[in-house]
């Protein structure tokens, strides 16, 4: 957007550019929730959303996240997203869940494509169980990703949703 418009002759110094882009804020991309600290959640819901996803997490963190909860829509290849997350954190519980979308991936299956990639899975009935779940059986961090319905359904059950954070 900001190169089209120099295309158009609107010189945009990059002191504004970098100090625009500082204060810019994408709700649901990996970013702590504020009434608890230990929860994290990004929306990434497809293989590079989750490879992106897996570098951040190593980049700010260092360690796995002490409990994964997971809800994907059917239409996600989830298969190559369970893989993607056991490659990289083999001994990182996953609690599998469903958002309230007509679209989620049931937990059971979800669970299941976990359980064959490796990881340690289970399963809860929604998106707020599975956050309480995991936060209680974690001493770590916890993180929350598949979908931006389940960080939507996060951010309504724990605050931080767009705008509340001003």
């Amino acid at each position: 957007m900001l190169d089209a418009l120099e295309r158009r002759g609107v010189a945009i110094p990059a002191a504004a550019r970098r100090d625009g882009l500082a204060l810019a804020r994408w709700p649901g991309r990996f970013e702590p929730c504020p009434a608890e600290p230990r929860l994290w959640w990004d929306g990434a819901h497809n293989l590079d959303g989750v490879r992106a996803l897996i570098e951040t997490w190593r980049e700010v963190h260092g360690e796995p996240p002490g409990a994964l909860v997971l809800a994907l829509s059917r239409d996600k290849d989830a298969a190559a997203v369970t893989h993607e997350l056991a490659a990289a954190w083999p001994r990182t519980p996953l609690i599998a869940t469903r958002t309230r979308s007509e679209r989620a991936l049931e937990p059971a299956e979800l669970a299941g494509l976990a359980g064959a990639a490796g990881l340690a899975a289970e399963t809860a009935p929604s998106v707020s169980v599975a956050l309480k779940r995991a936060l209680a059986g974690s001493g770590g961090r916890v993180l929350i990703s598949g979908s931006l319905f389940a960080v939507g359904e996060a951010m309504e059950a724990l605050g931080g949703a767009p705008g509340e954070w001003q």
